[in-house]
């Protein structure tokens, strides 16, 4: 069911854009983000997710593997949004 996995992916995939586009405009707002457009920032931070959790999904990272990849990803994109390092 080819047709049914990807409305089901662009399904999920836009929610979970639209989440983050929803958390990174609250951020900027409440002045603890900076940025111009929640949805760039939401597509920087969201697609690297969707693509590492895939990866685990099909087999091809261990959860280990994707769980540090996360991890340094949230990290590089803290640093570069908030203007602070860890």
């Amino acid at each position: 069911l080819p047709e049914a996995a990807g409305l089901y992916e662009r399904i999920y995939q836009n929610a979970l854009f639209f989440f983050f586009f929803a958390f990174f405009t609250h951020l900027i707002s409440a002045g603890a983000m900076k940025g111009h457009d929640p949805m760039a920032m939401a597509m920087m931070y969201g697609a690297p997710v969707i693509v590492l959790i895939s990866s685990y999904d099909r087999n091809e990272r261990s959860e280990e593997e994707v769980h540090d990849a996360l991890k340094r990803h949230v990290k590089q994109f803290y640093e570069i949004f908030s203007g602070r390092e860890e």
